[in-house]
């Protein structure tokens, strides 16, 4: 598909997840650019370990100041 010579519609944007958010793009045949038009940080990542809610307290830790 050569850009500039493209008479067809644009294909549709679309969005994207990725670890930790979001973006949404738009693609432009004709003048051969893709266009990011929104990024979303949602400010975590599922699975790693710093953002793992805490399991219960039990053990040497229960009754202990968190």
């Amino acid at each position: 598909m050569h850009g500039r010579a493209h008479a067809e519609l644009d294909p549709r944007g679309s969005d994207i997840t990725v670890r930790g958010g979001m973006f949404a793009y738009q693609i432009v045949v004709r003048s051969e650019r893709v266009y990011i038009l929104q990024i979303t940080y949602l400010g975590f990542c599922p699975g790693s370990p710093q953002h793992r809610r805490p399991g219960p307290v039990t053990g040497d830790r229960a009754g202990a100041a968190v």
